[in-house]
């Protein structure tokens, strides 16, 4: 009986599509390759739709690929998984940066547009933690805000600006305790 070996390899990609709410629809379709390595897309089987009315709604799609390669009495098999995210978060209007004290008073307050903050923030002397607050409005015109908190052991927060197609881009700010 020949001997066999698997040497098998498992790739695992995901990520996430931050999107604004609005009055749109995003669709999204399979992207093929073939062993020629030709690439195609099956534009008649839509994988799924996500309505951007829901804010807070998430939606996915998981993928899962094997591919078996046989080398004389070698065989090695090919893994790989994708799973997408879409998710619906409120049109950030502004963003403000609250170095607080140890007594819960406010040192310093920093108010940016969306996607304007620095790449960098060094809190005020004497700063205990940090309130993010991201004001938004939804695609009601509802204006909200959503509140995080900063301490020492954060090494960095990140915010969410909108294109004008609806995509969010993220903007990683390192913090300098």
């Amino acid at each position: 009986m020949p001997s066999t070996l698997d040497d098998d390899v498992t790739r695992t990609l995901s990520g996430t599509l931050h999107v604004t709410a609005g009055l749109y629809f995003f669709s999204f379709y399979s992207v093929y390759q073939a062993r020629d390595l030709s690439v195609y897309i099956d534009s008649h089987e839509e994988d799924f739709v996500v309505d951007g009315h829901n804010v807070g709604m998430t939606a996915s799609q998981s993928m899962s690929q094997s591919t078996i390669v046989q080398h004389g009495i070698v065989s090695s098999t090919s893994i790989m998984d994708v799973t997408f995210f879409v998710h619906v978060e409120p049109m950030p209007t502004s963003i403000v940066v609250v170095d607080m004290s140890d007594d819960n008073s406010p040192l310093a307050r920093h108010e940016y547009e969306p996607g304007t903050l620095p790449s960098s923030w060094t809190p005020a002397p004497g700063t205990a933690y940090l309130i993010l607050e991201t004001h938004t409005v939804d695609n009601h015109g509802q204006a909200g805000m959503l509140r995080e908190v900063y301490g020492h052991d954060a090494t960095h927060f990140f915010t969410f600006a909108a294109r004008a197609d609806g995509i969010c881009l993220r903007h990683n700010t390192d913090i300098s305790w």
